[in-house]
């Protein structure tokens, strides 16, 4: 006859077997880093007034809104799910700036707003890159802990954001 005093009880041959599923992923930054690159790119020729068209507006605000904005969206997530804190939060924060950056620039195309000329007072997307600057000096520190390198690339990106607040929120071309 089978013992009942362990009745109800369960054992490890009741429960599941623990399985562990790794996913290999390629380094999300590498992603994030050339749509942030090419937004920068973009950005800062139009900054110094190399362009300003309807129609470059409209190919570039297309570019910076998918590829800069969605793209570094993208590798936010990814490095989120890689457990990348410093990657996840850079990329989503430069990712959604330039999907804002992308969609203020079609809006001008459709004439809904009129942008002020490279080197005139641009007040907002000057708010925008104090925010900025903030965000990525915060990465900035947290990155030295991965590596000097990736601390100092954070720091430059910083302080390019802190040099295009005022030159936006004042007019001022000489920044």
């Amino acid at each position: 006859m089978i013992s009942n005093d362990h009745a109800g009880e369960r054992t490890d041959r009741d429960l599941p077997a623990a399985r562990i599923f790794l996913q290999p992923i390629a380094a999300p930054s590498v992603l994030g880093y050339f749509a942030l690159s090419s937004g920068l790119i973009i950005f800062g020729t139009w900054l110094a007034g190399a362009w300003g068209s309807a129609a470059s507006y409209a190919a570039f605000g297309e570019f910076i809104l998918l590829f800069s904005g969605i793209g570094q969206l993208a590798a936010a997530l990814w490095s989120y799910r890689a457990r990348d804190a410093v990657a996840a939060s850079i990329h989503g924060a430069w990712g959604a700036f330039w999907l804002g950056f992308g969609i203020y620039w079609l809006v001008a195309v459709i004439g809904g707003i009129t942008l002020p000329a490279p080197g005139t007072v641009n007040q907002p997307v000057g708010q925008w890159f104090i925010y900025m600057a903030v965000i990525t000096w915060t990465t900035a520190i947290a990155a030295v802990s991965r590596g000097p390198g990736l601390g100092l690339t954070h720091a430059v990106l910083g302080a390019a954001a802190v040099i295009a607040a005022p030159a936006l929120i004042t007019g001022s071309p000489g920044w």
